[in-house]
């Protein structure tokens, strides 16, 4: 589940004037862009903008799994790649005018934001979770996407390398063993007072056993 957004939530573009047309055509990055600079402090967690959060923002996660690249039995170290995706609320960036003149499958799968907010030239960032692996001893972000629809759900997928320490890996009826994995994460600076990460995937597994 979701915070609860604001049911009237103000609109970031404070009329027509501040939706961008290049050639004849709405530029999504330009008018994205507008939107973000008329935003007082953008990279301050929503809920301090927001009361209607009831001072807890609830960031719904899920993990899909590529593979198992390494298992060190000796230094009890497992080497785990998948994509991590978190989804939340941020009514600041709340775009009604320009959202009415989008077709509805656009409104519905929203637009991408990765290259204006990784453009070191647009000078713009939104607020993201701050996302640290309990048990990692590495960790590696390989690329990444993120979106915005037109409800104000901001999607960020993370494709992930990372190296976790397992102490618990017990290989003593190998090769007709299982063992579980745990993948720990949570915010790093923000408590539960104020970020609620949840689990809304399903349960990972991996069958290695090809005979």
């Amino acid at each position: 589940y979701f915070s609860a957004a604001a049911i009237h939530p103000p609109s970031c573009l404070a009329d027509e004037t501040d939706i961008v047309y290049v050639n004849g055509l709405i530029s999504f990055s330009q008018t994205i862009k507008k939107c973000i600079e008329n935003i007082p402090d953008p990279l301050l967690i929503p809920t301090f903008y927001n009361s209607t959060y009831n001072g807890v923002l609830n960031i719904n996660t899920s993990i899909q799994l590529n593979n198992l690249h390494t298992i060190d039995a000796v230094e009890g170290v497992t080497t785990v790649d998948f994509y991590l995706r978190l989804y939340w609320f941020d009514d600041r960036l709340a775009m009604p005018l320009f959202w009415e003149k989008m077709n509805k499958q656009v409104r519905k799968d929203g637009i991408e934001l990765t290259s204006i907010l990784d453009s070191r030239d647009s000078g713009v960032e939104i607020w993201r979770p701050d996302v640290r692996f309990h048990d990692a001893s590495e960790v590696e972000y390989i690329v990444e996407t993120i979106r915005i629809n037109s409800s104000n759900v901001v999607f960020w997928s993370r494709h992930t390398r990372i190296s976790l320490i397992q102490p618990k890996l017990d290989f003593r009826r190998f090769p007709g063993d299982s063992q579980s994995i745990d993948i720990r994460y949570g915010s790093y600076a923000y408590n539960q007072n104020y970020i609620k990460m949840n689990y809304n995937g399903n349960e990972l597994s991996m069958n290695t056993n090809y005979d």
